[in-house]
């Protein structure tokens, strides 16, 4: 027996298993971003089931994603800023327990076993959880958008511009104070930016500063939310 022949039988299970492999990276597809479907972004999460005076049972729902083997649900109180983290979710839906009289935020991620390293992330949504015996809920606390926590900004005319987002489970109008200093962004508020409904205010600044910052957002019945404090420097 030749030496081809003595090796032909371990070559053959080489290369079946080489071949299989390629078949497997040609058809396995990459996996793409959830599209999320329940809770609905902004709703006051009518669809919730009430467990006792301060639970209640959501059920959170996505589209299948293309590629996706499993799934990453994160779900953020907006008011504590406690995450919880259910991994390796199998199908397109997970049902939790949560706090009543929060706001929520949740999103979900890919997870695929052929491309471990990508984890494509849907869109993040905000829900509110309305407590016993609520009748309007107060407005999602301010998702601050600009200037970006920690930066540092370019004075313009001697002023920065600051750029927020909220919106209200109720469509209600919202009213917004800033909160804006050198310390902690949790001193008392200018009455100038006091009581206004406008997403962006111009801020007087000095350069090479420290500035904290974050937003009281209320609506017509006097419910009310604070936003996280967020910081930036004024370049020199």
């Amino acid at each position: 027996m030749n030496k081809l022949q003595k090796y032909f039988p371990l070559m053959c299970i080489i290369f079946s298993v080489l071949a299989i492999s390629c078949l497997k990276d040609a058809t396995s597809a990459k996996p793409v971003a959830p599209i999320l479907i329940s809770p609905t972004n902004g709703d006051n999460c009518s669809t919730s089931q009430i467990v006792n005076s301060s639970q209640s049972t959501v059920d959170f729902t996505w589209a299948v994603a293309q590629g996706a083997d499993a799934y990453s649900l994160t779900i953020t109180n907006l008011e504590t800023q406690q995450n919880a983290v259910e991994s390796d979710i199998k199908s397109n839906s997970f049902t939790r327990n949560l706090t009543r009289g929060y706001p929520y935020q949740w999103q979900v991620k890919s997870i695929s076993d052929a491309y471990p390293s990508e984890k494509p992330t849907s869109e993040l949504w905000s829900f509110y959880l309305p407590a016993e015996g609520t009748l309007n809920n107060p407005p999602f606390p301010a998702n601050l958008i600009s200037p970006a926590p920690a930066s540092e900004v370019d004075i313009i005319d001697g002023s920065v511009k600051l750029i927020w987002a909220s919106n209200d489970p109720d469509n209600d109008q919202i009213f917004y104070t800033l909160y804006f200093d050198t310390v902690d962004g949790l001193q008392s508020p200018d009455e100038q930016y006091s009581n206004f409904t406008s997403t962006s205010i111009d801020v007087i600044v000095e350069p090479d500063n420290v500035y904290y910052w974050r937003i009281y957002s209320i609506d017509a019945f006097q419910n009310g939310s604070f936003s996280q404090v967020s910081s930036f420097r004024t370049s020199k």
